[in-house]
């Protein structure tokens, strides 16, 4: 049987998400292929690790956990995200006897059979990625040149023997250091610099980000491809679908992943009980942002949002 390498950068916070996107790969992966988990590990404990075992019981998978040393990252900088994103600077290192990997953020959920990104052409590139929504507005910040482009680094097809091959750890740190001031979107600033000129442009759809007004009009049918066919559904917005009160695009893919989890399955009354707060917690969002933006109601910006939200997709027409 033919065998998928995935990798995941974890605490123990974000256990819970990383078993969805298991979860989901599972259910839609062809029978032809075994799925081996590699877990960059921040501390994920042994109740959560308990749970991951569990998804064994609906496919049978591998999984391998690794330690992590946060001490290693203390000079990496933080803005937004957590440490645990910097682990993947030395995948090359860790899955040392590993060829090929996809790395996958916890924000996440399949849609589609991963094989399709595991036997996609890198035509002799480290990196297969799919173009950040900002992709234009990142290039200019970084001093990109223009034939190139700036990828979302939440979904990473490597190349670990090119990677290995090439030092691109040793290039990546080397670039921390001497550019630690510019990363705003911190290791996925910090992969750009270093491998733009080594990245494959993937298919949007592979990476299904839902940002309105991100892409220009040349890829405005692609794009509206991708969150109408996503193989991969990437929440990129500050807004997760996990929260009570969140409104974010394609939620419902991910509580109907959620449900079919051992977090669901073992404490269906919590859930429940996060179900019946859903209305209430929606109401405080708001008047947290009507608190905010007292005068709203009036601002054309507020209305393209409610728009937004009740018709997601209407933009895009």
């Amino acid at each position: 049987m033919k065998q998928i390498d995935i990798c995941m950068a974890t605490d123990d916070n974000y256990a819970p998400y990383a078993g969805v996107v298991i979860s989901s790969i599972l259910e839609h992966l062809s029978e032809d292929y075994n799925l081996v988990v590699h877990v960059l590990d921040g501390g994920v404990s042994a109740i959560n690790k308990a749970y991951l075992e569990e998804l064994k019981q609906n496919r049978h998978f591998e999984i391998h956990y690794y330690s992590m040393d946060n001490n290693e990252f203390n000079h990496c900088p933080l803005t937004y995200l957590s440490i645990a994103t910097y682990y993947r600077l030395k995948i090359g290192e860790i899955l040392s006897d590993v060829r090929r990997v996809i790395y996958l953020d916890c924000d996440m959920v399949a849609k589609g059979d991963l094989s399709e990104i595991w036997n996609f052409d890198l035509q002799g590139n480290i990196l297969g990625a799919v173009e950040d929504p900002l992709s234009a507005k990142n290039m200019q910040r970084l001093k990109i040149e223009k034939q190139y482009f700036y990828f979302n680094a939440g979904l990473l097809l490597i190349d670990l023997e090119k990677w290995r091959s090439e030092k691109i750890q040793n290039r990546l740190f080397d670039t921390l250091k001497m550019r630690k001031d510019e990363l705003k979107h911190q290791d996925q600033d910090l992969l750009n610099l270093v491998l733009y000129k080594q990245t494959c442009s993937m298919p949007l759809r592979f990476n299904s980000q839902y940002f309105p007004y991100g892409y220009g009009n040349a890829k405005k049918q692609e794009y509206l491809s991708s969150l109408t066919n996503p193989l991969v559904i990437h929440y990129i917005m500050a807004d997760k679908p996990w929260k009570c009160g969140s409104v974010v695009f394609r939620r419902r893919d991910y509580v109907r992943a959620f449900k079919k989890t051992p977090w669901f399955l073992k404490h269906k009354s919590k859930c429940f009980l996060q179900c019946f707060m859903r209305g209430p917690a929606l109401l405080v969002e708001f008047l947290k942002y009507w608190y905010k933006h007292p005068i709203c109601w009036f601002k054309p910006k507020f209305w393209r949002k409610v728009k937004q939200i009740i018709f997601p997709l209407a933009f895009l027409r």
